[in-house]
């Protein structure tokens, strides 16, 4: 009973992932690419990973489509990872960026604040920094919480 357990948890963490990917490979988790994270989430890794950086949106769709066993594409990873290393280090200064704003407008960056930075960083960098400069520590706090 404890070894189902595990696995159903281990599958979970694996879709999570899966959806986390698809959501920053595409910018999107329509209801297709929803549709496929039970799938995906049952391949190796490194199936999933090749799929996922290798095939654009529509490649992944189209296969899904006409029902063919989903393969992994031989494709040298290194040449398809620097998109996700380049979003990463994008979203890494925006968060420097909005932590900086946030410490000269109000000071200290307590809980409150801390929260609402991570919410503001699901929007573009211009929003986020309009909406965190034109509101109060007390009304961004509402906002966001």
């Amino acid at each position: 009973m404890i070894q189902s357990f595990v696995a159903a948890a281990k599958l979970e963490d694996r879709k999570a992932v899966v959806r986390q990917l698809l959501t920053i490979r595409y910018e999107t988790l329509d209801e297709l690419l929803q549709s496929i994270v039970e799938s995906l989430a049952q391949l190796p890794s490194n199936a999933i990973l090749r799929l996922i950086l290798c095939r654009t949106y529509s490649e992944l769709l189209a296969s899904l489509e006409s029902q063919t066993e989903i393969e992994a594409p031989d494709t040298d990873l290194f040449q398809v990872i620097g998109p996700i290393e380049k979003y990463y280090l994008k979203k890494e200064a925006e968060q420097k960026a909005l932590e900086t704003l946030a410490e000269l407008k109000y000071g200290e960056i307590d809980h409150g604040v801390d929260c609402a930075i991570a919410i503001l960083l699901q929007s573009p960098i211009e929003l986020s920094m309009k909406r965190l400069y034109s509101l109060s520590r007390e009304e961004l706090i509402a906002e966001f919480s």
